[in-house]
């Protein structure tokens, strides 16, 4: 029997939800079950979900996307939960849940989204927040305003300067949480690669990316942690900028594409006061 008569049928549904969790090249497949379940594959091919104690959430879909998305509780040693509460995710984790019958291997999808957030609500167990891709793409309000800084994102399109002629390469000689010692770092200026990024490979093959809060000498500060860079790892920095005119001028020979308006007067000709 196909999955729509098995689903509608009042006695014949034996429901396993199923999940299917991408990052990069890394993926987790579960099922609420007992048993493993194989089944085609998304995207072609034969995927084998492994069971897993799970407490989904209720998948919320109102007029307003941006409330819309579900939630998962797993087991906090599962692979999954140990890679999340690792570090915070660089890049979006892609997150479908299909939906199936015993015996049936028809697995329609009946969600999909990316995880907004994980936290270790009790000991073993690790709360999953995901929101929907519309939820990602029905985001409301202005992108952009009048102001003197840029508000473009340092080497996306609409900026324009190509990261790989900003890029060093060095290896880690030593850290302290969050603090990162690299000696190639010191043959740039102070403040260098302040408001750039770092990028690594990991042991799955993936790139990571770490934002640089702060930069003097050998001295590299990441946001959030340091986890998941070791000692002797090959890292290849990236410039940062301060998206004020100056920066953009002596660093990056951008000002062409420069997205704030330096020369906005102070004074607001709207906002009532006597101009004279």
């Amino acid at each position: 029997m196909s999955y729509d008569p098995t689903e509608q049928s009042n006695y014949s549904g034996q429901p396993i939800q199923l999940y299917d969790i991408r990052y990069h090249n890394e993926r987790w497949l579960f099922a609420a079950t007992d048993n493993p379940q194989t089944l085609p594959g998304i995207f072609g091919g034969v995927d084998v979900y492994q069971p897993i104690a799970t407490d989904d959430g209720e998948i919320m879909d109102s007029t307003d996307a941006s409330q819309d998305g579900t939630s998962l509780r797993i087991p906090s040693t599962s692979s999954l939960a140990t890679r999340l509460l690792r570090a915070r995710p660089n890049g979006d984790f892609f997150f479908y849940i299909r939906r199936c019958h015993e015996g049936d291997p028809d697995a329609p999808i009946i969600w999909s989204g990316t995880i907004a957030s994980a936290q270790r609500t009790e000991i073993a167990v690790c709360e999953i927040q995901a929101r929907s891709m519309l939820a990602s793409l029905r985001r409301s309000g202005l992108w952009s305003s009048y102001e003197r800084n840029c508000p473009l994102p340092l080497y996306s399109p609409r900026c324009g300067v190509d990261k790989e002629a900003y890029k060093n390469i060095g290896r880690v000689a030593g850290m302290n949480g969050r603090e990162i010692y690299i000696n190639e770092a010191a043959t740039r200026p102070d403040g260098y690669f302040a408001g750039g990024f770092m990028e690594w490979t990991n042991e799955e093959g993936a790139r990571e990316r770490k934002f640089i809060e702060f930069h003097a000498g050998s001295l590299i500060g990441v946001l959030d942690s340091g986890a998941g860079i070791t000692v002797n790892l090959e890292v290849t920095l990236y410039a940062g900028c301060e998206h004020n005119m100056a920066t953009c001028i002596n660093r990056f020979n951008n000002q062409s594409n420069y997205g704030g308006f330096p020369k906005l007067p102070g004074v607001n000709p709207f906002a009532g006061d006597p101009v004279f």
